[in-house]
């Protein structure tokens, strides 16, 4: 995830930078997120999250959102207002969320949470070399990945595909950052092709039922919870 806060307006918006930047430090994803904080926006730059301030007759920044949006319809534009003047215009560009100051560290971290989760819903396109060749992927079709000796095993809604172990890691970055979390040590499910736990596993819709880890029992519940809100 690349997050764009675009600080160009107000010496006020260091408050924001900070606080953002201790969020994203707590979060055990930070590897997989980047936060990139600039004066001037760059139009080449396709960004996630962009974090943008307002003032009172000065819509530069609301100007810039519109040329996000259109470029880049799924990025999530939260602004930073010191004024209520342009807050209908926000939404009409379908912001993510309109904050006047001064800021509710508390508010602050709950958007957060929910802009984390949305992003994480969202479906991802990637190209995976397998055993029958190089095959387009999406985060929604993939029910699990079982890691086993040298190969991974890759159940979709379609087919089980065979991958080579060395694909691990770059395929793990990418469902880190969508709706998959680690059950134990040789299973990453697709949180939205569960069913229900069982006090020893979780059986998935395509029926099938998977072990998870007693040390980390509390931490999936954690995780569970937190995505169905």
């Amino acid at each position: 995830m690349n997050i764009l806060i675009l600080e160009n307006q107000s010496q006020y918006f260091n408050q924001v930078i900070s606080l953002i930047q201790d969020y994203m430090s707590l979060q055990n994803e930070i590897d997989y997120y980047k936060i990139d904080i600039q004066k001037n926006y760059n139009y080449s730059q396709i960004y996630d999250v962009a974090i943008l301030y307002l003032c009172e007759n000065c819509q530069e920044n609301l100007d810039i959102a519109k040329v996000m949006k259109k470029s880049n319809p799924n990025c999530m534009i939260l602004f930073i207002a010191s004024c209520y003047q342009y807050i209908h215009q926000a939404f009409q560009i379908n912001a993510f969320q309109y904050i006047y100051q001064p800021i509710d560290p508390l508010f602050l971290q709950n958007e957060m949470n929910r802009m984390l989760l949305e992003y994480k819903k969202r479906d991802f396109k990637f190209m995976l070399h397998t055993s029958v060749g190089k095959i387009l992927f999406r985060t929604k079709d993939i029910i699990y990945v079982e890691s086993y000796y040298n190969h991974l095993r890759i159940v979709t809604t379609e087919n089980t595909y065979i991958s080579n172990i060395k694909q691990k890691k770059n395929l793990y970055k990418i469902l880190k950052t969508s709706s998959f979390i680690k059950i134990q040590r040789s299973f990453v499910i697709n949180m939205n092709h569960i069913m229900y736990f069982t006090h020893n596993g979780v059986l998935l819709k395509n029926k099938a039922f998977l072990p998870t880890s007693p040390l980390r029992k509390e931490q999936i519940m954690l995780e569970y919870n937190k995505f169905q809100r």
